[in-house]
């Protein structure tokens, strides 16, 4: 999972995007309205719904990961920068 910020006509917005590493294939992309914690859990409920097997969710070292990460018990989170 990655996030990069943009300005679009003068607004900040930002992009969630998540990769398949093995193949870089686009998962999944978005641009949420904001860029809280309960943003980020409901986008990744979104993706990891179309996963299959036991995913692993690399994120950098953002606080607003912590709590969805803590919360989703589904996979196993690794922090990277």
């Amino acid at each position: 999972m990655d996030e990069t910020k943009l300005n679009f006509e003068d607004t900040e917005v930002y992009v969630w995007a998540v990769v398949d590493v093995d193949t870089f294939e686009v998962i999944h992309i978005e641009v949420p309205l904001g860029r809280s914690d309960l943003d980020t859990l409901l986008f990744l409920k979104r993706v990891l719904k179309g996963c299959r097997g036991d995913p692993v969710v690399l994120v950098e070292r953002r606080q607003w990961y912590n709590w969805a990460l803590e919360d989703l018990d589904l996979c196993e989170p690794r922090r990277e920068t």
